[in-house]
């Protein structure tokens, strides 16, 4: 059976992210959907790139068991005009453990949480290249990486 994947896309979507695992279900062969998480397919990147996603996350309910996998695709990413922490740990740490713990109850196998470097510290904190390890310690310093360590 061919693999399947349900790809969730908040608005605003984390594009970089959404973009590269896009890329590599395509190059792989995996079947994927995406699916915004709005009342319209119309969304938007955090650097304001409009994209029409397949289908509104209110269609996927019931069909959970189609896919093997979700992927939640959301942040605000490094946005100086979103200064609201409230927002941030909203979208960037609440949404997508009330999702996890949504799909788990539909049965869904496997849930993907993207996340980031940025909860290892950003900007001169980070050289350029890294190896990173699970026993790196956690150093975030600014919103984004602050709310992602949270989800």
């Amino acid at each position: 059976m061919a693999k399947k994947v349900a790809v969730l896309a908040v608005n605003p979507v984390n594009g970089f992210g959404l973009f590269q695992y896009l890329e590599a279900f395509f190059e792989n062969g995996i079947s994927y959907k995406v699916y915004a998480v709005a009342e319209t397919k119309q969304i938007k990147t955090n650097s304001g790139v409009e994209l029409v996603a397949d289908d509104i996350i209110a269609h996927l309910v019931g069909h959970e068991d189609e896919f093997d996998a979700v992927v939640f695709a959301a942040a605000i990413v490094h946005r100086k005009d979103i200064t609201d922490e409230a927002l941030y740990y909203r979208v960037n740490a609440q949404l997508p453990y009330e999702f996890a713990q949504k799909a788990k109850e539909e049965g869904v196998k496997r849930f993907l949480f993207l996340s980031t470097a940025a909860v290892y510290g950003v900007g001169k904190t980070l050289p350029n290249t890294m190896t990173i390890t699970g026993d790196m310690p956690l150093a975030a310093d600014d919103l984004y990486g602050k709310s992602k360590l949270e989800g």
